[in-house]
C-alpha cells in the first residue's frame, strides 16, 4: 500500500493525476511488495487515499490520490525521509 501511496504521489507531482492500474501494481512488483492474490483487495480497501475508476479486471481501470491520500503520502514520504536521515548522521 505504501508503494501504491508515493508512487501516485510522485506521478502527481509530474502532473499525472490518474495512472493505469496495471502500471500501479508494476511498481509494486518492481519494488518487491506485490500480493499477487490480494493487490486489487488491498488497493480497494484504500478507498480513503486512493480512487480507482473504470471496470473491475479491465486493463482500462485506472488510480489515482484522493486529497486525504496526498497528504498520507505527504506524510509516508516525510516519515521515509526522516529514517534515512537517522540512518545516515
Amino acid at each position: 500500500m505504501n508503494t501504491g501511496l508515493a508512487y501516485l504521489w510522485a506521478k502527481r507531482n509530474t502532473g499525472v493525476d490518474s495512472v493505469p492500474f496495471n502500471e500501479l501494481r508494476d511498481a509494486c512488483q518492481e519494488q518487491g511488495c506485490l500480493d499477487k492474490a490480494n493487490f486489487a483487495k488491498n488497493m480497494r480497501s484504500a478507498r480513503e487515499w486512493i480512487i480507482i475508476e473504470g471496470t473491475k479486471g479491465s486493463s482500462l481501470q485506472t488510480a489515482k490520490l484522493t486529497v486525504p491520500g496526498v497528504e498520507q503520502a505527504r506524510k509516508l514520504l516525510e516519515e521515509v525521509n526522516a529514517d534515512k536521515g537517522a540512518q545516515n548522521p
